[in-house]
């Protein structure tokens, strides 16, 4: 495991960093969409068989972020994704990622402030010359606010400190025999 780049040639380690760059581009869109709630934009991050595990939601990507949207449309009058620490596994055209994570929103007709942090577990793939996001988890490790983070706890994937942890299980899977207790959607 791990980011470090492995080509042996210089034209091989410059094309492992344009993969990264590439890889980071999704991660990044993906985080503007929803900020700008732009559900195509998020849609087109993902491939269209992608599966994702969020909050209250598991199924395929494209009802997620159609179910996130609303949710953010209904509760907050702006948000930031902000995600950091992105640790790229690359192999061929397949890349193991995981990013750290923290949603700054203001709440609708408020000043009054929500944070949560956590981290985005995903396998991306290149199709052709494109990459997206193939599965996707979201665990969530804290929120400044305790009564959202009790709930959000009974909805959702949870950090672990150890080899149980999200990020040791590769190739990255979303399926829904592992998440019991989930809302669990058709595709």
């Amino acid at each position: 495991m791990g980011g470090v780049i492995k080509g042996r040639t210089l034209e091989e380690k410059v094309e492992q960093l344009c993969e990264h760059q590439a890889i980071e581009s999704v991660l990044n869109r993906y985080s503007r969409a929803f900020d700008r709630c732009d559900v195509e934009a998020a849609k087109a991050t993902f491939w269209p068989d992608a599966w994702d595990d969020h909050p209250g939601f598991c199924g395929n990507a494209a009802g997620m972020c159609e179910q996130s949207d609303e949710v953010h449309r209904q509760n907050w009058d702006s948000t930031q994704h902000y995600i950091a620490n992105n640790e790229i596994d690359l192999d061929g055209t397949t890349a193991h990622v995981e990013s750290y994570f923290f949603l700054a929103a203001r709440l609708k007709d408020s000043f009054e402030m929500l944070l949560v942090g956590g981290r985005y577990l995903r396998r991306v793939e290149k199709r052709g010359d494109e990459w997206r996001i193939a599965a996707s988890v979201c665990v969530l490790d804290w929120s400044s606010d305790k009564n959202v983070l009790e709930s959000l706890m009974k909805i959702s994937s949870v950090s672990s400190r150890g080899p149980d942890d999200w990020v040791y299980h590769r190739p990255l899977q979303v399926t829904r025999g592992s998440f019991e207790g989930h809302v669990l959607l058709e595709d």
